[in-house]
Formats: structure tokens, sequence, C-alpha cells
């Protein structure tokens, strides 16, 4: 994918500079609701070190073996790259229509609840792979996943009444720069599949379309 990619620990920082500088979080002038005050800004502040603490830890740890999450399936590797592929183009749909931090919250909440978001599918489709390439693979799928918690902002962000407009503003780059940075991420993980599994996947997805 073109543009800059995005790591786990520059999207740290600069989201805590986004999201606690001038217009951000920390602005005393909000819509329906209390003031948000000096401690509020502080647990934002805490829980960012936090998460970007975990993200990276599950970035380095992803480069252990797991004994369970990378033995090879008796199913075709495509069947797991069918789902793979469906979660990177709804992704996508997210990053294109969502309007506001909520939306994106549920559209998330309905991916999930549908089972298309699955790090053991990764996983599984790590496991056909060899050496570097499967490595590589799982170490991807949990930077796939820090990223979808991520583009949640409640499980970062606490704060006190109503959030302002721009507020809302910053909370919905937040999550839409994660989703985006998860689709990419989705994309260099495709990369590593061999090319007949993912045609096989993809023209299996199309048959599925043309039957209904």
């Amino acid at each position: 994918m073109g543009g800059k990619e995005l790591q786990p620990s520059k999207w740290g920082l600069s989201e805590a500079e986004l999201l606690l500088s001038k217009g951000s979080p920390s602005e005393k002038t909000q819509i329906g609701g209390p003031t948000v005050d000096d401690n509020a800004n502080e647990v934002v502040k805490r829980r960012l070190i936090i998460g970007i603490g975990i993200a990276l830890l599950g970035t380095s740890l992803a480069f252990f073996k797991l004994p369970t999450g990378l033995v090879k399936s008796p199913k075709p590797l495509f069947l797991y790259v069918i789902p793979i592929i469906h979660l990177r183009d709804q992704l996508t749909t997210i990053e294109n229509s969502s309007s506001d931090p909520y939306s994106v919250k549920l559209q998330l909440k309905k991916l999930s609840d549908s089972g298309e978001i699955s790090k053991d599918i990764f996983l599984r489709a790590a496991g056909y792979l060899e050496g570097a390439d499967a490595d590589l693979a799982s170490s991807i799928t949990y930077s796939i996943f820090d990223y979808l918690n991520q583009a949640d902002y409640d499980k970062y962000f606490e704060y006190m009444g109503k959030p302002s407009a721009s507020q809302q503003l910053g909370f919905l780059k937040f999550s839409l720069q994660s989703i985006q940075a998860a689709r990419e991420n989705i994309d260099k993980f495709l990369s590593l599949i061999p090319r007949e599994q993912l045609e096989a996947a993809q023209s299996q997805i199309m048959r599925d379309k043309a039957e209904l």
C-alpha cells in the first residue's frame, strides 16, 4: 500500500500528541455536558501509555512460535484466506462510510459478533507458511489485532462528561487511522500467501457472490 506506513510506536506518540494538544480532549468547552478536568486528561494519557506498551509487547511476543497457533490444519489454506479477505473488505467499507466514532464502534462490534474477526484464523493460515514467512505472518497477525483493539476508542480513553465536537473528531481520526493500519497489515499478510491459494480464495468469493 502507498503512503507512510503506520507502526504501533509511532501511532501511539502521534495520537497522544493529537488528542492531548490544542483543540483536543484537554479542551474546557464541552457540548451538553460538564468540562473535562485535568484529572481526566491524566487518565487519557495513562491509558495511551498502557495501550502502547501492550501493542509493543504483543508484537515482540509474536516472533515466538506458538505451539498450538501455528499447527497446520487439514483444511485447504484458501478456506482460511476467504474470511481474511472478507475482513479486509469490511474494514475498507468502515473507513469509507464512518462519520463518527460511535458508528465505527458499532460496525466493529457487528464484525466481532459475526465471527469475522478471529486471530485464530490468521494464525492457522500462518501455519501453512514456512520459516521466516511464518514468523512474519504471526507478527503481522498480532499487529492487526492490536490496531483493531485500538480502533475501539472506549478501550483507551476515559473522560468526564459528554465529548466536545473537536473531541469527537479526534476520536474518529484515532479510530480510522487504526483501522487503516489494520487493513494495510492484512494486505501484508495476504502478500505472504501462495498465489494459487490466494486466487482460489478469490474465485470462491466470486462464486459465492454469484449465487446470492
